[in-house]
């Protein structure tokens, strides 16, 4: 059986950062910086995506709070 050490890349012509693997017929990007910057914006993005999510909730307590301070009076 084949393993990924067994897989022979063929170039894919027009673009030298992607290969195909002549295994499985999948296309591959080989650029490493590319897909490390990938990674980082994904991260980054769901940081911000948390973020927002938190905000939302602290001010729907917020809210909550003030209606109760109005319910009072």
């Amino acid at each position: 059986m084949n393993n990924d050490y067994d897989r022979d890349l063929i170039p894919v012509e027009g673009n030298s950062t992607l290969k195909r693997d002549s295994y499985s017929s999948a296309i591959i990007n080989t650029d490493k910086s590319a897909y490390e910057k990938y990674i980082l914006l994904r991260e980054q993005k769901t940081k911000e995506r948390e973020e927002i999510d938190s905000l939302k909730t602290e001010l729907a307590e917020i809210k909550n709070m003030l209606a109760q301070l109005v319910a009072k009076l």
